[in-house]
């Protein structure tokens, strides 16, 4: 355990840590850029996110999130999660029973991990996305995937800034697999299905369009009669 500590005259002011493990409730501390392979809160704990923190992980890494995760920028100042390497992806964030809470984040780059069907992957947790921007993840594999969980977004995106290679992978912006979806102001791009549906799964909007749903392949959303806009 280190705290309390000063380091000066770097040749780079970043963080590099391999394994991090949030056992109690922690901050970290936007001065430093952090450069990370496994990330992991647990139940009980939160680890904060301040406002311009920027979060490298390496190929395959991981946030997992069995505590609660609160990354909380602001509109000139966002919290930005990449890749070390823009040649290589990151895994995923994983939600497993949280209550986590992301605003003015840019996450982009993952899903080369341990889950395949999302760069958020969730099951059993209540996550609410404001001002998210989700944008390229590895195809093929979706942005979100969402178990049994709670999830609110607003005024977000997702999206891929290239087409779909011409294969058998469906793309997806969301998948619902049961579980609450509330939906407000958020754009879709590049994508085979916006928004797949299934196990009893239950959505609601707000000031959503048509036009909220770009350069989409297939489906907007599944089944046809989700959604009436």
């Amino acid at each position: 355990i280190m705290e309390n500590n000063v380091f000066e005259n770097n040749a780079r002011n970043v963080v590099e840590i391999q394994q991090f493990t949030v056992n109690k409730d922690t901050i970290l501390d936007p001065k430093a850029e952090y450069f990370m392979n496994i990330i992991t809160i647990n139940a009980g704990a939160t680890l904060q996110i301040s406002p311009g923190t920027i979060i490298n992980l390496s190929n395959k890494g991981e946030i997992k999130v069995n505590g609660n995760l609160e990354a909380i920028g602001t509109g000139s100042n966002k919290i930005i999660i990449r890749p070390v390497n823009t040649a290589e992806k990151w895994g995923n964030i994983i939600f497993t029973n949280s209550t986590s809470t992301l605003e003015y984040v840019n996450i982009t780059g993952g899903n080369y991990g341990s889950k395949s069907e999302g760069m958020l992957w969730m099951k059993n947790s209540n996550v609410t996305l404001n001002n998210v921007s989700l944008i390229d993840a590895r195809r093929p594999g979706g942005m979100i995937y969402s178990k049994d969980s709670k999830l609110k977004m607003t005024d977000s995106q997702i999206s891929w800034s290239t087409p779909k290679e011409s294969n058998s992978w469906a793309i997806d912006g969301i998948n619902l697999n049961g579980g609450y979806l509330y939906l407000n102001n958020t754009t879709f791009n590049q994508m085979d299905r916006g928004i797949e549906l299934y196990n009893l799964s239950t959505i609601e909007i707000e000031n959503m369009t048509l036009g909220h749903f770009t350069n989409i392949s297939d489906l907007n959303w599944w089944p046809v009669n989700a959604i009436d806009i």
